[in-house]
């Protein structure tokens, strides 16, 4: 009996459809640094980002893609502005991060400590420790077609090591062998393999503007060198037989920041090298403060801003004199002044893109916040 060609060619593309969102969640996670701005002279310096800055059980992000985007990567390099506005949210995506034992599958992936999942349906495995962030599988109605496919990553994949840095670079290999019933094909069964050598990167850091934000962030540059052969099986009796073999490699970009939980801001190339998906976060980072603490106690103005801002303390009844500070988005002072005054303007000719935060403090003990935007 012939398979229908059309049908295994889809199966196919579905297979290694599914290897792109495992890739993407593993690029989500890998470790980068991302420059911080220090209070005395406002330039860049590195840090390492550690795996508790990442997203954890119970997390849920929200993204949003661009799937006709002309959206290009920039230049590599140290103290990049990386500006990537020009997209359109086509599709949102929110991931929840939630414990193996919560999924349907969580006996084949032992060895992972989480899962993610879009749909509720399918779900990414992974392991992460202090040390490192491995993806271990995959598993659901991954073909939507109502068959469940469970599919361990052999070897798995190590994303990223902690602790790494800017010009850091990684390579790891890894692969997956499934097979599944090949009825829907006109044949008995059908076996995928995909074996794969990840490349890693971190070619930039600097400032990182997306329609949501800004962002200190660091780039990573992805290669993916993948070898997909595809086998079918007539008859149960019956060898297996090659059907298609394809070397392909892929090229994608992520940027990260710290507290983002997942990567910022992605994009994606096909195989003929032209831009096919942009992703952003709709996450604006705080510098440790929780969205519940922001309030609007402090009006700033214009927020954006480029070459200054205002403020005004609306509490009259707060007593100053005190004192008003940005922080970057790791806690460091890059601005300090003292007030005497419920308002007042703060210029910005030495402090670098981002998402900051505004705080007032006054004497009489009592503090105030608010976030501003630069760019």
């Amino acid at each position: 009996m012939k398979a229908p060609k059309e049908k295994l060619n889809i199966f196919i593309c579905s297979l290694r459809n599914l290897f792109e969102k495992l890739m993407k969640a593993a690029f989500n996670y890998c470790l980068v640094l991302f420059g911080c701005l220090l209070a005395s002279n406002y330039t860049y310096s590195q840090i390492t980002l550690v795996s508790s800055d990442l997203a954890q059980v119970g997390d849920t992000v929200t993204r949003y893609v661009d799937t006709l985007t002309t959206i290009t990567p920039g230049a590599a390099g140290a103290n990049v502005t990386w500006t990537l506005t020009n997209a359109t949210a086509r599709v949102t995506e929110t991931t929840k991060v939630i414990a193996p034992s919560a999924t349907p599958h969580a006996a084949s992936f032992t060895n992972s400590n989480i899962a993610m999942t879009n749909d509720n349906q399918n779900y990414l495995y992974f392991n992460k420790s202090s040390a490192d962030f491995i993806a271990t599988g995959l598993a659901g109605n991954l073909l939507n077609n109502g068959s469940t496919i469970v599919a361990p990553l052999n070897p798995t994949l190590t994303a990223n090591v902690f602790p790494s840095t800017y010009g850091t670079t990684f390579q790891d290999n890894y692969g997956m062998d499934v097979t599944t019933s090949g009825s829907s094909f006109g044949v008995n069964s059908v076996r995928f393999k995909r074996a794969g050598v990840l490349s890693d990167t971190i070619d930039g850091w600097g400032s990182l503007v997306t329609p949501v934000g800004s962002y200190q962030a660091l780039r990573i540059k992805h290669t993916d060198r993948t070898i997909d052969t595809t086998w079918i099986k007539l008859l149960p009796i019956s060898p297996w037989s090659v059907y298609s073999t394809k070397n392909t490699t892929t090229i994608s970009y992520s940027w990260m920041a710290k507290n983002a939980k997942l990567a910022i801001a992605e994009l994606a190339y096909d195989t003929l090298g032209n831009p096919k998906r942009f992703t952003w976060s709709s996450l604006t980072l705080t510098t440790g403060i929780s969205e519940n603490t922001l309030n609007n106690t402090i009006q700033l103005f214009p927020n954006p801003a480029s070459s200054y801002f205002d403020f005004k303390l609306s509490d009259e009844s707060t007593s100053l004199n005190g004192f008003i500070q940005i922080e970057n988005s790791i806690g460091q002072t890059v601005y300090k002044e003292a007030i005497s005054s419920q308002t007042g303007r703060i210029f910005l000719d030495k402090i670098q893109h981002g998402v900051y935060l505004v705080r007032i403090m006054t004497e009489d003990g009592r503090s105030f916040y608010n976030r501003l935007i630069i760019n």
